[in-house]
């Protein structure tokens, strides 16, 4: 990366606490292929300093959520054009295959013929399928760098985790606001992800979608507000373990494939991440550099999983962003790509 893209991305990060960043791009939604993926392509004005491929993770409004459209209009308006997929697994709370290999295919395609050569940044869920489409032969060489922030590195051990915090008494919970919250959207998510098994009828389906966008769009007082309590239940959970697939969901997870990987990643994660651990973020650094790749990994107080921490005020936000502006600089001053 160039100093003019750390440039960039420093403008762009200024630009994020602007509702309407200035310069904003033009966005047109295209379909990679005849029933292929779809995203979305912010163009900026005048020539793309770089091309970045925006992941979002398990969340309804998916391409859609309104803070990855905002983070892709910051970024063009400081000169990255930014495509935007929609993983239609991620959307449905679900691990599609499909997903992956098309997005190795996106990946293939926008690279085509490109200089420089295309970044990921991706969140949670979608930050891990990134790192495993980006470890498919022939493609992390036409990757620049992959920026993480939330990944999961074992999809099992992460869901037996969710399972063992949805099946403990939540009278131990109570004391624990933010605990509270994280069991309420895990508790949606796994009704929405088993929905059409339950079956929910069409009503409440398209309720839980729009509870599930509402608690990802409210701010975190607003979130134990957000939702009814009559989605989810034991059955849920039950439908879940008998569900649980190690060989199955270890095809979407990081750990094992990291040899593969020949671009710089930075990891960032949450100090006290409930859905994802920031151990999951360590076990990913650890293999990749066992393997002798180049990573960082910063865990900080910056966010809320993959929310800006609105708490840590003006000060700390600034310690931070000083740290997240050294991970550029550390990982990619020696590329020139």
């Amino acid at each position: 990366m160039k100093t003019s893209d750390i440039a960039r991305m420093m403008s762009a990060g200024l630009r994020l606490s602007l509702r309407t960043p200035a310069g904003a791009a033009r966005v047109r939604t295209v379909s990679a292929a005849p029933g292929g993926m779809v995203f979305d392509d912010y163009i900026p004005r005048g020539k793309a300093a770089r091309t970045l491929i925006l992941l979002h993770g398990c969340c309804a409004s998916g391409k859609d959520d309104p803070r990855l459209c905002h983070l892709a209009r910051c970024l063009s308006a400081a000169g990255f054009r930014c495509v935007v997929p929609m993983l239609g697994g991620l959307s449905a709370f679900q691990w599609h295959a499909g997903d992956i290999a098309d997005l190795a295919d996106l990946i293939a395609r926008l690279s085509h013929g490109q200089k420089p050569r295309i970044g990921i940044i991706g969140f949670s869920y979608g930050a891990s399928q990134g790192l495993v489409a980006a470890a498919r032969a022939g493609i992390s060489e036409r990757l620049a760098f992959i920026v993480s922030l939330g990944a999961y590195y074992s999809l099992h051990d992460l869901s037996l985790r969710h399972l063992s915090l949805m099946e403990t008494p939540p009278e131990k919970d109570r004391a624990d606001e933010e605990a509270m919250k994280n069991r309420l959207y895990l508790r949606l998510a796994m009704t929405r992800r088993h929905a059409e098994s339950i079956p929910l009828s069409k009503a409440l389906a398209a309720e839980l979608d729009d509870q599930l966008r509402r608690y990802c769009a409210c701010g975190p007082d607003e979130k134990l507000r957000s939702c009814p309590d009559y989605f989810g239940g034991d059955d849920i959970f039950r439908m879940e373990r008998t569900r649980l697939d190690k060989e199955a969901l270890e095809r979407f997870s990081p750990a094992g494939r990291l040899h593969a990987l020949e671009c710089p990643v930075a990891l960032l994660h949450d100090a006290g991440d409930y859905l994802v651990p920031a151990d999951h973020s360590r076990q990913i650094a650890r293999e990749l550099e066992a393997e002798g790749k180049t990573c960082e990994l910063l865990i900080t107080d910056l966010f809320h999983h993959v929310d800006v921490n609105q708490r840590i005020g003006r000060s700390g936000m600034y310690r931070a962003l000083g740290q997240f502006s050294a991970i550029p600089r550390l990982l990619f001053s020696r590329f020139h790509s």
